[in-house]
């Protein structure tokens, strides 16, 4: 007789525990740009927008804001790069960035700028999903008025010295007047001026046309006797012109001039230093107003 007992099988299973790391928070608190008008308002799950320009711009600046209240300590701040630059910040305040659009004014623009929000190292490798790119894809119309807009206007003299315009050029400035200085004894000039193409660059010194490059002048003009030289420099294109007049005088040489200083206010009478360089003044007050004077009569004194 056989007897037959019940098997019981027991099976185990080893249960091995599995950590899951946190997710990194990449996304923005808000992101804008200094001009254009965007398809949508931000929101820091939504990745792509459109930003449209309706006037040249040489430049964009891109904010990005960051909720640091996300982050345990300023060691967990993110990365926060645009176009592939780094942008650095501080506790509270914006990502700010600026780059050049290119392009010219006279051509639609169409760029996409990656505004890009990864971990920093310190949270260690990450994934994929660590990491937030918004796309910002950047329209620019073409902008003819400011195709007409000078990109270089420099002067300097046969002395190898730059003149110093003012106000100071700034490319595809609408300013239409500058005065400069020339070097006391300069006897030439050498005129660099350009335009963005298609515009043709034009310039006329002393009445006289300069020769023109297409898009651009180099130029060299004798200064004028009288130590005044003036300049009319346009940008044109198909029959539209910009113009700029530029005044260049001739600096005194303050070596060949007897010039007196006087204090005004009560206060002592200037001093001249013996090798004289300069004057020394004792003042009682905060404030001392001085007034120079050319003793060599018909000269105009520049008083900084």
């Amino acid at each position: 007789m056989m007897w037959q007992f019940p098997v019981h099988l027991a099976v185990c299973y080893v249960l091995t525990p599995q950590v899951l790391a946190e997710r990194y928070y990449s996304q923005l608190k808000n992101l804008r740009s200094s001009t254009g008008t965007w398809d949508r308002d931000f929101a820091p799950n939504h990745t792509s927008y459109q930003v449209f320009i309706e006037k040249f711009v040489a430049d964009l600046t891109i904010e990005a804001d960051i909720n640091f209240d996300r982050y345990l300590s300023p060691d967990y701040y993110p990365v926060i790069t645009v176009a592939g630059a780094a942008v650095p910040y501080t506790a509270g305040k914006p990502a700010v960035h600026t780059l050049a659009l290119g392009g010219n004014p006279s051509e639609l623009l169409v760029r996409t700028i990656p505004v890009e929000v990864t971990p920093p190292e310190k949270f260690g490798p990450g994934t994929g999903h660590d990491r937030t790119v918004y796309k910002l894809i950047v329209r620019r119309q073409s902008d003819f008025q400011a195709a007409l807009l000078p990109t270089r206007l420099k002067f300097e003299d046969d002395l190898y010295n730059v003149v110093q315009l003012r106000p100071a050029f700034k490319a595809m400035s609408k300013t239409i007047l500058y005065n400069g200085l020339v070097s006391y004894g300069a006897k030439r000039l050498r005129l660099q001026f350009a335009c963005a193409p298609p515009a043709a660059a034009i310039a006329e010194a002393r009445t006289k046309l300069l020769q023109s490059g297409g898009d651009n002048v180099d130029a060299w003009v004798d200064v004028d006797p009288s130590g005044q030289t003036d300049f009319t420099v346009a940008c044109t294109w198909k029959e539209q012109r910009h113009s700029v007049a530029v005044s260049v005088e001739e600096m005194v040489d303050l070596g060949k001039v007897d010039i007196d200083l006087e204090a005004i206010g009560g206060l002592g009478e200037p001093k001249a230093m013996v090798d004289g360089t300069g004057w020394s003044i004792i003042a009682k007050d905060d404030k001392v107003k001085l007034v120079a004077m050319f003793l060599t009569e018909g000269l105009k004194l520049d008083f900084e």
